[in-house]
């Protein structure tokens, strides 16, 4: 490829054919530490540790934003809400700002699933 995809499409530097693209609301379960099943928050340590992987997605300012956006306390488990974040950090929002900069140049249908209702949700 001459350039990354995402620099083609930000630059309108591709094919014009109609695109079709989606995501899965739970997309990062897979990648996510089976162990966050069973972290309980309430203990100092267990809740440092999930905020430092927390911190490796976006940044340790961001910790805070996260935790509000995705609070471990509306899921089943951290696991769950660990996983609804990501997936919107590295799926959903990725996938939805592509998506935007590709329908102005050609015609593209998308389903983006975000996190935000996933049937793992309190």
């Amino acid at each position: 490829m001459p350039e990354a995809p995402i620099v083609a499409v930000k630059t309108g530097d591709f094919n014009r054919v109609p695109v079709i693209e989606g995501t899965n609301h739970d997309e990062m379960t897979f990648f996510t530490p089976t162990s966050f099943n069973s972290l309980d928050l309430s203990v100092p340590s267990e809740d440092a540790l999930y905020n430092l992987y927390i911190s490796f997605v976006a940044g340790p300012s961001a910790v805070a934003a996260i935790n509000a956006e995705y609070p471990p306390s509306s899921y089943l488990s951290p696991f769950y809400s660990y996983a609804a974040a990501t997936t919107d950090y590295y799926w959903a929002c990725p996938a939805y700002f592509a998506d935007q900069a590709m329908s102005r140049r050609t015609p593209t249908n998308s389903t983006i699933r975000t996190s935000r209702r996933s049937r793992l949700h309190r």
